[in-house]
């Protein structure tokens, strides 16, 4: 019977740890990562307006169409969509713009078009968007340089070049940018100088040199840089780590 308690008070107490951290999960991670000395929290993004009935009747006809949608309680507010491997289709992107609360949108290995991407252009608190493996131009990320929200942009295996890292720096709350397997340059990652709140980029199986590493040599913030199968040397890595001591560089 003791034993039996005991389980029991076990089983209320794993409960009440689970409410805690599903509830106060963002205070829980702001203790144990303080922001960095020089950098401030991240601003407050205000609730977006929108009809909450318009957006339960997108989210339904989304999951007709197998999207996955994610949906949170208490209110069941949308707060991200899945839409990899799937064929996507215009009327698709026009539900998916309803959905005035979410987060996150994941749009790997699909057909999604650049035209298509302007629905997504009035996400305001959208914060991570991949594109990875798909058709998209410089043309369609014009639709999403209005998104300042957005903190992570995965752009792998798309058709991005260095006149489309133009619509990319304009997003300046970018923490993660992951351009692997892109046309981008040594000269185009100047561009990128005005992401000062980057952490993370990625640049494997491109075309880069020491050149475009001396040219992120000024992005202090950087804490981490992906440069698997492209052309950088030893010598290379060696100079943007003295210029950036806390940076991690993988190779």
């Amino acid at each position: 019977m003791r034993r039996t308690l005991v389980l029991l008070l076990e089983l209320v107490l794993l409960a009440v740890l689970a409410y805690i951290v599903f509830t106060k999960w963002d205070a829980i991670l702001a203790t144990f990562q303080p922001p960095e000395k020089g950098e401030g929290s991240r601003p407050i993004v205000a609730e977006p307006k929108g009809d909450p009935a318009a957006e339960q009747e997108a989210a339904a006809k989304l999951r007709e169409k197998k999207v996955l949608v994610i949906s949170e309680p208490p209110d069941k507010r949308v707060t991200s969509v899945n839409f990899s491997g799937i064929d996507v289709d215009d009327e698709m992107m026009r539900q998916t713009a309803k959905l005035y609360r979410i987060v996150a949108v994941n749009a790997a290995d699909c057909n999604i078009s650049d035209d298509q991407l302007k629905h997504l252009s009035g996400l305001s608190v959208l914060a991570s968007l991949v594109l990875s493996n798909t058709p998209i131009t410089d043309k369609g990320l014009s639709h999403i340089s209005a998104l300042k929200n957005i903190e992570a942009l995965h752009l792998p295996g798309t058709k991005l070049t260095d006149a489309g890292l133009d619509n990319v720096a304009s997003i300046k709350g970018l923490k993660v940018l992951d351009l692997s397997r892109t046309a981008v340059t040594d000269e185009g990652l100047k561009k990128l100088a005005p992401l000062a709140e980057l952490r993370w980029l990625l640049l494997s199986e491109t075309e880069i040199t020491d050149a475009g590493l001396d040219q992120l040599a000024p992005m202090t913030g950087l804490r981490r840089l992906t440069v698997n199968k492209t052309k950088v040397t030893p010598a290379g890595i060696e100079r943007i780590k003295t210029a950036i001591p806390s940076l991690s560089v993988d190779q």
